[in-house]
């Protein structure tokens, strides 16, 4: 009995041996995270192309704003209907704004080529023959294609106070 727990001694460090390098190892598939990763980075580096489809918007200019936009853009307006499509320029035209303002604007990491934006959207625009002020609180989902930030998916809801 004495030679077999010499013997069984041997087994358990070559398991150990073969077993504790293969734990180590991180799978090939994980990407590697770019510089943007980090919050405040990728908020900076998504806060420009933001401010631009706003912007655009408030000019009325669809196929500028539009081009900030995915192709699968989809879009869940203050009213609760699902858009599962650019806005049209007469769309555009029917919700125009007068001033807008973007606070807390705030990116996170998803991957590698997606973020996750919230922001707080102040805006003025004609209703009624009057000038109205909304407050929204946006929430988007941004991709990264062919190196570029497109907002694929936009979310705001009116603040009732």
């Amino acid at each position: 009995m004495t030679i077999r727990m010499p013997a069984l001694a041997t087994l358990l460090l070559i398991l150990a041996a073969t077993v504790a390098p293969s734990q180590e190892r991180k799978p090939a598939s994980m990407p590697k995270p770019d510089a943007s990763a980090e919050p405040a980075a990728l908020t900076e580096a998504i806060r420009p192309r933001l401010l631009a489809i706003w912007e655009h918007y408030k000019k009325q200019e669809a196929e500028a704003h539009n081009a900030l936009l995915a192709d699968d853009y989809q879009a869940v307006f203050p009213d609760g209907t699902l858009h599962n499509r650019k806005p049209t320029p007469q769309e555009i035209a029917q919700a125009p704004l007068t001033a807008y303002s973007l606070v807390e604007v705030k990116a996170v990491p998803l991957g590698p080529d997606a973020a996750l934006v919230t922001y707080t959207a102040e805006v003025d625009g004609p209703s009624g023959g009057k000038i109205i002020h909304v407050t929204y609180q946006v929430g988007e989902v941004w991709v990264r294609r062919a190196g570029e930030w497109k907002c694929r998916y936009y979310h705001g809801t009116p603040v009732t106070k």
